[in-house]
């Protein structure tokens, strides 16, 4: 009993640091490089995406990062995992992309690629506005339920709400989104329009005409 006693010791020693670097961050958007230590060559022993249920988008993810089982890499900061990371976020689905360093074996080690995805949205409603002007804004705004939400998307609804109502005489129309995080990360969001007082045009003052009369041209703006 003893001796195997000794035995136990030094594997424990063994295993220690594998379990150590388990999922340490290799690459984040924004980020540098995630450690300071001396870069070292490895081959990819296995790749998984985490973060997303379909197997359509996983490997579509897997795919668009263009890393792949036995490839080369350095550890830290090779520049494929960054270019893995900008390629994955301008496909416009994820709004967190990461790749970690699951472990290691030998010469090689086990990535995992965690993203984010972009809610995608549920509904959306405009308040403070009558059913006509609710319907006109609503074909030309750039939202479709089931579809990820971009924040491009939310501001250019925004825009046109704003131009609506300032060619029916509201210039000063304030637009607030209130946003709805549900579980299943979908979106809901109200779009709460103050419309403000019409401002009208009250006296047209035309100074320095001389080639038609000033009614024609009051007629013709």
């Amino acid at each position: 009993m003893r001796a195997r006693f000794f035995w136990l010791i030094p594997a424990l020693f063994v295993l220690l640091p594998a379990v150590a670097q388990a999922q340490r961050p290799l690459a984040a958007a924004g980020a540098g490089s995630a450690s300071s230590a001396r870069p070292q060559a490895f081959d990819i022993l296995g790749l998984t995406v985490e973060g997303v249920t379909s197997d359509y988008t996983r490997a579509f993810v897997q795919q668009t990062s263009k890393l792949s089982v036995g490839q080369k890499v350095t550890l830290p900061g090779d520049p494929a995992l960054a270019d893995a990371i900008r390629a994955i976020y301008r496909l416009g689905m994820f709004s967190d992309v990461k790749i970690k360093e699951e472990r290691r074996f030998g010469q090689g080690v086990y990535l995992v690629i965690e993203v984010r995805e972009v809610p995608k949205l549920a509904d959306y409603k405009f308040t403070g506005i009558k059913g006509g002007d609710r319907k006109k804004i609503q074909q030309q705004a750039p939202l479709y339920k089931g579809s990820p939400v971009r924040p491009s998307s939310i501001e250019r609804t925004r825009q046109i709400i704003k131009n609506y109502f300032a060619e029916k005489g509201h210039p000063l129309t304030t637009v607030e989104v209130s946003r709805t995080v549900n579980p299943d990360n979908t979106l809901y969001l109200d779009f709460q329009v103050d419309k403000g007082p019409r401002v009208g045009v009250g006296k047209v003052i035309i100074e320095g005409n001389k080639a038609v009369s000033d009614g024609k041209l009051k007629k013709a703006m």
